[in-house]
């Protein structure tokens, strides 16, 4: 079948009002791409101001359906720090109800379903269908921010366990959280992962004689119209959240440790990883806490403890310090949020599209400096396809 026919059937399955509504992006990334975004079934673990960004990219990019779930019940005063789906009279009544049906008006076309608390524990079970009957295309998890992400619920055994479970179900998968300015994504989108990469073509340049008799060279102006593209097929590896947490880098010589410019935030978080499995959900750990336990962390990698904050221009107690901070109260920073989301959400929607190269794997926002960085955990560089 040639692409002309597979996109007028298509096409066809594209009802005009979904045509009008979504136009702009289907002039952005395709009609096949599009299409795949629009049969997608998302599912959100914990509504936090990260995840509400997403929704909203989700939501009005024209997902089929989102199910969303929540360990808590209620709507606390600090979820208006970042989440803009609720109102101050949501305060102590239902957390996702009201918060549904505002997500609802953006995009009436999509379908939203809210999953009892109750239900929580058995979706990520895995010795539970839940998850499977679901019948889901993508699971996003928030760690909740604050000291509500102190607690063994937020472990690294547990989340190591979550990422599992997707894994075996063939469940494309990703975590994420904020820490006050910072932030990070982990995506583990299969064992391989297929992908269509929009290239420019290179332009010729041509040497020209100037007035002088010296050469100088110059760019060939297109002949007709603008610039053409050139589409790569690639592969991209992942690997579960537990192999991308045992990295180590022994062995390795202090050039190739400098090289994958490894950052304190990415220690930071695991820190509060092993930290949270004694945690009890209520309070925050001290920044002495926190240092030790990211040294420790460090130490057992064969990591330099001083390497990642010399490379990123960071004071070690600043940036304990910080942490400790936006771990201790409840809230997040809503820049930080909407930076995040947005990020998260576009690698959703080109993972569904199958364009674009994703996250691979652990994305590292550090929200002071305006830095974001990507450490491959584990996995290798994409690979082109084979024709």
């Amino acid at each position: 079948m040639s692409n002309g026919q597979k996109s007028e059937q298509q096409l066809q399955h594209v009802t005009e009002d979904e045509a009008a509504l979504y136009d702009r992006q289907i002039r952005l990334w395709g009609l096949e791409a599009q299409t795949r975004i629009r049969k997608a079934h998302i599912l959100i673990v914990n509504l936090e101001g990260l995840t509400t960004e997403c929704i909203k990219n989700l939501v009005l990019a024209g997902i089929a359906s989102l199910t969303i779930v929540d360990f808590r019940e209620k709507c606390q005063e600090s979820d208006l720090s970042a989440g803009f789906f609720w109102r101050e009279e949501d305060i102590g009544g239902e957390r996702l109800g009201p918060a549904a049906a505002r997500m609802q008006v953006l995009n009436p076309l999509v379908s939203i379903r809210v999953l009892p608390t109750s239900s929580f524990d058995s979706v990520l079970d895995p010795s539970s269908s839940v998850l499977k009957d679901l019948h889901v295309d993508t699971v996003v998890v928030n760690v909740p921010s604050g000291p509500a992400s102190l607690s063994p619920r937020w472990s690294k055994e547990s989340l190591v366990a979550i990422s599992a479970h997707c894994r075996a179900l063939e469940i494309p998968f990703y975590i994420a959280g904020t820490t006050g300015f910072n932030g990070w994504i982990f995506a583990d989108l299969g064992a391989q992962h297929d992908y269509v990469k929009e290239l420019d073509n290179p332009i010729a340049v041509k040497a020209e004689t100037n007035g002088d008799g010296s050469a100088s060279a110059s760019a060939d102006k297109p002949t007709s119209g603008p610039v053409t593209k050139r589409y790569e097929k690639r592969t991209q590896d992942f690997v579960e959240l537990g192999t991308a947490v045992g990295m180590t880098w022994k062995g390795a010589t202090r050039a190739e440790t400098r090289k994958a410019r490894l950052s304190p935030g990415l220690f930071g978080v695991w820190a509060l990883w092993e930290l949270a499995a004694n945690g009890d959900g209520q309070r925050g750990p001290s920044a002495d806490e926190l240092q030790k336990a990211a040294l420790t962390i460090m130490e057992d990698k064969g990591v330099d403890a001083t390497m990642p904050f010399q490379l990123h221009n960071t004071a070690p107690k600043e940036f304990f310090d910080s942490l400790a901070l936006s771990v201790s109260v409840p809230g997040e920073f809503s820049p930080t949020c909407a930076i995040l989301g947005g990020v998260l959400a576009q690698n959703i929607l080109n993972a569904l599209g199958g364009r674009e190269e994703p996250i691979a794997n652990w994305f590292q926002l550090d929200g002071l400096s305006c830095l974001g960085v990507i450490h491959s955990l584990g996995t290798k560089p994409s690979v082109l396809t084979p024709a």
